[in-house]
Parts: structure tokens; sequence; C-alpha cells
């Protein structure tokens, strides 16, 4: 019994599967790198910081919901977003024109999405081709500061 397995696996033998299955290795990462160096498309969410200079109002408010959007990105990009710990936040500063007021609550403000879309384009950079914005508003809440009452 000890012949036969020394005979199926010898020295030589065990250093050509070593052999191939290095080689296997080396081919399944430099495919993996080839594949995910491609542009995707692929759907992102995003919280929206915005820099306001309403009057009265403090000065920077988060989103209420992430955005929606749709770009192409590279693979690495997507798994960075998708797996990766930094903060998914876009920083935009519309004009004070772009606010307008949700009736009922006087904090509670809306930006539509296609007036600023130029400056959410700036803000994901070069890392995303933006395709369209999946959300059509982005809801803030703008409190009155406390010492300008």
């Amino acid at each position: 019994m000890k012949n036969i397995y020394k005979k199926l696996i010898s020295y030589e033998r065990g250093r050509q599967i070593l052999l191939f299955l290095f080689c296997l290795f080396l081919a399944f990462v430099i495919w993996s790198v080839h594949k995910l160096s491609g542009d995707y498309s692929h759907f992102f969410q995003y919280n929206v910081l915005v820099k306001s200079t309403l009057p009265g109002r403090s000065g920077e408010s988060a989103s209420e919901k992430m955005i929606s959007i749709r770009g192409r990105a590279s693979g690495f990009y997507i798994l960075q977003q998708r797996y990766g710990r930094k903060s998914k936040t876009l920083y935009i500063s519309p004009e004070n024109r772009f606010f307008r007021r949700i009736s009922g609550d006087s904090d509670m403000f809306y930006i539509l999405s296609s007036d600023v879309r130029a400056m959410i384009i700036e803000s994901l950079g070069d890392k995303v081709l933006l395709e369209y914005i999946n959300s059509d508003t982005i809801t803030l809440e703008i409190p009155k500061n406390s010492r300008q009452q």
C-alpha cells in the first residue's frame, strides 16, 4: 500500500502539482484584477450634507434619507463603496433659491435633485460617471439658529 502511495505522489510529481496550483492561483489573480479594472453600471447610495446660507438658519444639514444614484464606476470603486468603511457622503452648497419649504413644518426644506445635478456630479468627482439620479428630492431639516431668534 505504501509503495502505491509513493508512486502516485513522488517528489517530482508533487513539485509539478504545486507548480500547477501556483500558476492557477496566479492566473486567477490576474483575471480578477483585469475584471475589476473595467467599468460597470451600479446603484450607489449616498448621504447628502448640504451647506446653506439661509438667513437665521444653521449652516449645515444632513439629508433625511440617502439618495440613490446610478452610475458607471470601476469594479474596485464599487467594492470599496459596498464593503469599505469610508463614509458615503456627498457635500453640496446650493444657492438659497433652490431651497423650498415643506408646508406644515417651518424647519423642513427640500431641494430638487435636478436643480443640484451639476453639484452632485462635482461632488462625485472622477470616480463615478453619473447616469441618472433615482431620488427626485433631497429632504432636509434646517433648524433656526438659537442666537438669531
